[in-house]
């Protein structure tokens, strides 16, 4: 099951924020195109052609590391969104008529060499990231933009965050931070049942005995 760690999001098939490439940190190098590069070699010139076009949905497959929560979820404040990894919003129809479908992010202490005719070149490009990241077991899902694309603002950064639409039967559950204030508690009561979403509740516990997360199921009054 796919994860969103982030802050309360409109919901009931209204966009869902996906980033720029600008986002994966490229540095300015002078680019050969038919040549074994290195992805870290790649140049701001090809990021500027590829922001223009692809937007990329960073998830996660886990809900219960200490590190995301503290680093995404403003110190355990605020929550976690899951979603139905076999739903067709995850693999949807590219320009070509192929089925899309979520890459793992693949953890790696070499970076990878690559040409653009490799089968796997953009995965290489796009999908790799230092070992030191494996905590996050990241999945990134790639959309191009269109015509009814919108650009909801930035991030922190100054990057460009641009909106997609979110079926609602895609979320699957909610997960509270273990310090969640009752504010932000009864802003998702409200979003879930204004909206009638079907979607498991549950509050997160540090565990008494263990370094880790435990989560109890919620029951709305």
């Amino acid at each position: 099951m796919q994860k969103n760690y982030g802050q309360l999001l409109p919901i009931k098939k209204k966009p869902l924020g996906i980033i720029s490439c600008y986002k994966l940190n490229y540095t300015q190098q002078n680019l050969i195109y038919m040549k074994k590069m290195s992805p870290a070699n790649i140049g701001f010139e090809l990021m500027d052609r590829v922001n223009k076009c692809l937007g990329i949905l960073s998830l996660s497959r886990t809900f219960t590391n200490l590190l995301m929560w503290s680093h995404y979820a403003n110190n355990h404040t605020g929550f976690v969104i899951g979603f139905d990894d076999s739903h067709e919003f995850f693999y949807q129809e590219t320009y070509q008529g192929l089925s899309s479908r979520p890459n793992n992010v693949n953890y790696t202490s070499q970076r990878s060499m690559t040409c653009v005719g490799d089968h796997d070149y953009y995965e290489k490009l796009l999908c790799e990231k230092s070992i030191d990241w494996a905590y996050e077991e990241e999945v990134r899902i790639f959309r191009l933009f269109t015509d009814e694309t919108k650009i909801a603002g930035v991030d922190p950064a100054g990057h460009p965050v641009f909106l997609v639409n979110l079926p609602k039967d895609a979320l699957k559950s909610i997960y509270l931070g273990a310090h969640t204030d009752e504010s932000l508690r009864r802003k998702i009561f409200a979003a879930i049942n204004k909206n009638g979403l079907k979607v498991e509740l549950y509050d997160m516990r540090m565990s008494k005995l263990r370094y880790e997360l435990e989560w109890l199921s919620v029951v709305q009054d």
